[in-house]
Order: structure tokens, then sequence, then C-alpha cells
């Protein structure tokens, strides 16, 4: 439920990306960064990929009424 309210809130899950994960992130989302004419900085390119997701997330929570 932690992660959901982070997504929910934020647009992110806190710690979620291996640094191997992070800068392939960074390198996919520079030609975006670049097209929408923002600084070329790692915490600006990541604010990018954030906004992106926060904006194009859809989630659906299913819980089961069966059990406790």
């Amino acid at each position: 439920m932690e992660d959901i309210n982070g997504l929910l809130n934020s647009g992110e899950v806190p710690n979620i990306w291996e640094p191997e994960e992070k800068k392939k992130i960074l390198e996919d989302i520079r030609p975006f960064n670049s097209f929408l004419k923002r600084v070329d900085e790692p915490d600006v390119l990541y604010q990018t990929f954030v906004e992106r997701v926060r904006n194009n997330l859809h989630t659906v929570l299913c819980m089961s009424p069966v059990g406790d």
C-alpha cells in the first residue's frame, strides 16, 4: 500500500530504481527533455520522467472481499 500511496502522491516510489536503471531512464528521457527546452541536468531529467509518469499513469486497485 505504501508504494501505491507514493505513486498517487508524487508519481514515484522512492528508491525503486537501481543506479543502472536510472541511468538508462535519464538517457531515454533526454530527447523529450530537449524538446521541452529544459536544462540537461540529471535532476531535471528525472523530474521530467516523473512528470511523464504522473501524467500517463493509470492504476487499478482490486481487493478480494473473501477472507480476513
